[in-house]
């Protein structure tokens, strides 16, 4: 809900797009970080800066702990392996009852995480907290004990199912770090 609201992409407000436009012209980094996927972030990206360029030591840090720099290189520094992933979906199949009133997050392209909305918010509209909230003891009752490696959380808007102790603070410290060995600047510099 910092940049958007109800995960739409469209209406942004001019003042938000001119102010980043204006923050960018002064040479200063505009970086993204967000638990949501890659593909997500990158169309958000391109409809707040519009036809001008990620650059280089810009990045977007998606599902909390993957940066990634410019186009091509990306660092993850954590995560839920693709099968344990898989295995945490097949729950959802299996034990609808504890799912009622959730669904997965609509078009989404996790790569090291999942996450459960409510079916209004996958309809675009607001998130309905009491099924929301209700649902959580639920499903960390069900996922923790069984993935040790898992943690599940509860968002304004989802229930997210992750690796223990990552968080985007990993993710930004982790960028901040990358930023300095690359620019050759101090973390305190490189946050001006």
């Amino acid at each position: 809900g910092t940049l958007i609201e109800r995960g739409s992409l469209l209406g942004f407000p001019d003042v938000l797009k001119e102010a980043i436009r204006e923050v960018r012209e002064r040479e200063i980094l505009f970086s993204i970080a967000s638990g949501r996927d890659r593909h997500f972030l990158k169309s958000l990206q391109e409809n707040l800066f519009g036809m001008k360029k990620q650059r280089s030591c810009e990045a977007l840090i998606y599902e909390d702990v993957c940066i990634q720099f410019g186009t091509h290189e990306t660092v993850v520094l954590g995560g839920l392996r693709t099968e344990r992933l898989e295995e945490i979906n097949g729950l959802y199949v299996q034990h609808p009852h504890l799912f009622a009133g959730l669904v997965p997050l609509p078009e989404n392209k996790f790569t090291i995480r999942t996450s459960w909305v409510t079916k209004e918010f996958a309809e675009g509209n607001r998130t309905n907290t009491k099924t929301l909230i209700s649902r959580y003891d639920y499903l960390r009752e069900l996922i923790e004990p069984q993935f040790n490696e898992a943690e599940v959380r509860l968002s304004s808007d989802a229930i997210d199912v992750v690796a223990r102790g990552m968080h985007k603070g990993i993710g930004i410290r982790g960028y901040f770090s990358l930023l300095s060995e690359r620019s050759h600047l101090s973390p305190q510099d490189a946050l001006g």
